[in-house]
């Protein structure tokens, strides 16, 4: 029989700790007239104020531009008027399922072990085990890991860099029951200031305490939880046409007595309806391949499965499976991130 490795978990009793050096002062950001651009539009932010403490869930319709603000936010994008201040001993460490920053021919236990070097190797290996990186896994090199599995290191990563302002976009994608738990509850517990933008609308109700939210091509807040100011509006009865924008505005805004110039166009409605079935399409098939695989680990893990299972072909299916739920977590990436961007 082939020799495969059970699965590995942290002990019991094992919570994720979020630490910093230095308190940030009261005031951490303040934003004033930005205009940020996404794709061919503008996106307006009259007014957001982030204070030490605050835990900000920015919602809005997929390829409102959240991940673009906070790209600008970081500094990373230009934009076209407006003022970013960061107050004073403020550490930002953002999360981007997108980004690659670790060293590929470096293994995962190294990786992790730079971030945390007061720990043992028994503490090091539970939060990789809390992030599906344990056993003999954790000295695997980051370059054989799947898209899906990287993203997961790199939040693990994000976590522990010391920062006293979290941006966190998306950080439940790739996660399983185990982690998404060990993730919400290292956030409870979290000191620090928080902004994050996520679909799990419990996993945001459950940490979020203020609201930014993308409404139309402005930037609305609110001082508590309301994901509600982030939906697409109603479309207006039929024969009645839309109400008028505004004859003037804030930075960027056409002059009173001006008809605004039509912006250029992103991408068409039949090019982000076919984007946004594909990304349901995925989203539904990596469901699909999770639940399989999940059920093939425990078919391993039952004590009878050495005689009543071919481990032959369960290995195989298994690693099949793996290579298959990797290639749907790239292409849901990339289309998400051409809806982001278009």
């Amino acid at each position: 029989l082939e020799r495969i490795e059970a699965p590995w978990k942290p002990p019991p009793g094992f919570r994720m700790r979020l630490r910093f050096d230095q308190l940030p002062g009261e005031d951490v950001l303040r934003v004033r007239d930005l205009v940020v651009p996404v794709g061919t539009r503008s996106l307006l932010c009259p007014r957001l104020d982030l204070v030490r403490g605050h835990r900000v869930a920015l919602v809005g319709p997929n390829g409102a531009g959240k991940t673009t603000l906070l790209r600008a936010l970081c500094g990373e994008l230009r934009c076209a008027a407006g003022t970013v201040r960061w107050g004073t001993n403020v550490a930002l460490a953002r999360y981007d399922q997108h980004q690659r920053f670790l060293p590929e021919e470096e293994t995962l236990f190294s990786a992790i072990a730079r971030l945390l070097p007061d720990a043992t190797r028994e503490d090091v290996m539970s939060h990789l085990g809390a992030f599906g990186f344990g056993g003999t896994r954790a000295d695997q090199r980051v370059a054989s890991l799947s898209g899906g599995e990287r993203a997961r290191l790199h939040l693990l990563a994000v976590l522990l860099a010391k920062a006293n302002v979290l941006f966190l976009d998306e950080p439940t994608n790739h996660l399983d029951k185990q982690s998404l738990e060990t993730v919400r509850d290292a956030l409870a517990d979290y000191r620090g200031t928080l902004v994050l933008v996520s679909h799990d609308r419990e996993f945001l109700a459950a940490l979020a305490t203020h609201t930014w939210a993308l409404a139309g091509d402005r930037v609305e807040t609110a001082a508590t939880y309301a994901p509600e100011l982030g939906r697409p509006a109603a479309a207006p009865p039929a024969g009645r046409p839309a109400p008028a924008p505004p004859a003037s505005g804030p930075a960027g805004s056409a002059p009173a007595g001006e008809a605004p110039s039509p912006a250029p166009a992103g991408l068409s409605k039949n090019e982000r309806f076919r984007l946004e079935r594909r990304r349901g399409e995925l989203e539904a098939e990596m469901a699909r391949l999770q639940a399989e695989k999940e059920g093939v680990e425990r078919r391993f893990q039952d004590p009878e499965s050495v005689v009543t299972e071919d481990w032959g072909k369960l290995h195989a299916r298994h690693e099949s499976l793996k290579r298959k739920l990797a290639a749907a977590e790239e292409s849901w990436m990339e289309t998400v991130e051409k809806l982001e961007t278009g």
